[in-house]
């Protein structure tokens, strides 16, 4: 009789398995669940989408371009520390 009652367990337990898996509704975009909108995910959009860009090419003058890259060279000449010291990153003031 045991063996009887888990055998009818089993089935049960596959078939409401099976039913289940079925009605799991598939992500509309793939694998993943779309997020909650929040501001940050709005901005991402914005950005992503790329409509709200400025239509005027914006272009830098040849003394910008030479500043800006005698800034990127410069970054080169200060060394890596090997170990970073607590509390030398500084404190932001609010």
């Amino acid at each position: 009789m045991a063996i009887v009652n888990r055998s009818v367990l089993l089935a049960l337990l596959l078939v409401s398995t099976h039913a289940a898996a079925n009605t799991i509704t598939p992500a509309p975009h793939g694998l993943v669940e779309p997020s909650p909108a929040t501001q940050t995910g709005r901005w991402l959009q914005v950005q992503r989408e790329g409509n709200q860009a400025s239509q005027h090419i914006q272009v830098s003058t040849a003394a910008e371009q030479e500043l800006s890259s005698q800034r990127w060279l410069d970054s080169y000449s200060h060394s890596i520390p090997d170990l970073y010291e607590q509390g030398a990153e500084g404190k932001a003031d609010n």
